[in-house]
């Protein structure tokens, strides 16, 4: 069996429902039609981008001991003739059922289509040069950001700061499997860890799934552990393994958010939080502070009085 064609469309529902999960506890609304529609849409037109990678690829692969086992050209489960055909069915298959959801979903479908043909195209090969990350993180922040532009095209608290950091953890993870980057004194890491715990700082300060942020971390010190092996097969299982694992823990903690008991540990665990937020609004000029209030308007209905002397919750 083709481990890719397991790999592949879970770790893409995960990405896609992380945005919908989200855009429910924002707001509390949910359809389950466009949800499943989207997620469908999606799926089909993202097969296609592996098929054309695939395409793409095919020369390196060939020379890949463990990618020429698996890929399905290499094989030989399909002729590149009918992979490209295949391809170009897919994406228009994909790409009818995503405009059929909305249109600025489907317009978000076709970058994606952009940024992945720069990615892995013979013309630009952006792959093998220095903006693989940029780029690699562009397609994730978009992948996560999904689900959220089924339900609307508005950036009204949009949690930009929390896809960044889901996305730079994406990339972090390919780097690792993808291009074998192990040392965590590589420059490369350093930066993009330094990146992911800024957009983390700023995710427990903004909104307000703390807990749901914590949760996850056992996965993150766990890849520390299991990290350290050459071999391609094993790299993938950890590497994309670890992004699978910590975007299914993340939507189990957010879901966890609606029982009662945990909403309340996680009200309690953000009173500083939303205080050090408050602080950090009254003191900005107040343009800014009133578009802050605006966009990152999330304590979801609570009052959160900050005395020292008595910080308290209400509703």
């Amino acid at each position: 069996m083709n481990i890719y064609k397991i790999i592949n469309p879970l770790k893409n529902a995960l990405q896609y429902s992380v945005g919908s999960i989200l855009y429910f506890l924002f707001f509390g609304e949910f359809n389950l039609t466009t949800f499943a529609i989207g997620m469908i849409g999606f799926l089909i037109a993202y097969e296609s981008v592996y098929f054309f990678n695939d395409t793409m690829d095919y020369e390196d692969d060939r020379k890949n001991s463990f990618k020429k086992r698996v890929k399905a050209l290499t094989v030989g489960n399909f002729k590149k003739d009918s992979l490209i055909s295949s391809s170009y069915i897919l994406a228009a298959i994909g790409l009818a059922i995503s405009f059929f959801v909305n249109k600025f979903f489907g317009f978000i479908i076709i970058a994606l289509f952009v940024l992945n043909f720069l990615h892995s195209s013979n013309f630009t090969r952006w792959k093998k040069t220095r903006l693989v990350t940029l780029n690699m993180f562009l397609i994730e922040f978009i992948k996560f950001s999904l689900g959220w532009f089924i339900f609307t095209s508005s950036l009204a608290q949009y949690p930009i700061f929390l896809f960044a950091l889901l996305s730079m953890l994406y990339v972090l993870g390919y780097t690792y499997y993808k291009q074998g980057v192990m040392h965590f004194l590589n420059k490369k890491i350093i930066a993009m860890g330094l990146i992911s715990l800024a957009f983390y700082g700023l995710s427990m300060i903004l909104y307000p799934f703390r807990l749901a942020l914590l949760l996850p971390l056992p996965v993150v010190f766990t890849f520390f552990i299991f990290r350290k092996t050459n071999d391609s097969f094993k790299r993938l299982i950890i590497g994309s393994g670890l992004v699978q694992i910590l975007a299914f823990a993340f939507i189990l903690s957010l879901i966890l958010m609606t029982v009662p008991i945990i909403d309340t540990a996680n009200k309690q665990l953000s009173v500083p939080f939303d205080c050090l937020k408050n602080n950090i609004t009254e003191n900005m000029p107040d343009k800014w502070a009133n578009i802050s209030e605006q966009i990152n308007k999330t304590d979801m209905g609570n009052y959160v009085n900050c005395n020292i002397t008595n910080i308290t919750i209400t509703k």
